[in-house]
C-alpha cells in the first residue's frame, strides 16, 4: 500500500480524533463548534466513500453479469455451428 493511500484512508480518522480533542480541551464555543465541524466533515467523507465504493462494486458486478451473458451466447452460437 502506497504512503499516499495510507494517508488518504486515515484522514477521516484524524479529522474525527482532532474534532473530539478540540471538543474535550476547548472551553470556547468557537472551538467546540470547530470540533463539531471536524467530526461532521469526517462523517461526510466516510459516507461519500461508502457510497462510491458501493456504486463501484455494483458496476463491477453488472459488468461481470454482462460478460457471463455474452459468453453464454457465444457458447450457444458455437455449439449451433458445430
Amino acid at each position: 500500500m502506497a504512503v499516499g493511500n495510507v494517508f488518504y484512508e486515515t484522514l477521516p480518522f484524524l479529522y474525527s480524533a482532532g474534532g473530539v480533542a478540540v471538543i474535550i480541551f476547548s472551553s470556547e464555543p468557537v472551538g467546540r463548534a470547530s470540533g463539531i465541524l471536524l467530526i461532521t466533515a469526517a462523517l461526510f467523507i466516510f459516507r461519500l466513500r461508502l457510497e462510491y465504493r458501493k456504486q463501484r462494486a455494483a458496476n463491477a458486478e453488472e459488468k461481470l453479469y454482462q460478460a457471463q451473458i455474452k459468453l453464454q451466447k457465444e457458447k450457444a452460437a458455437s455449439a449451433k455451428n458445430n
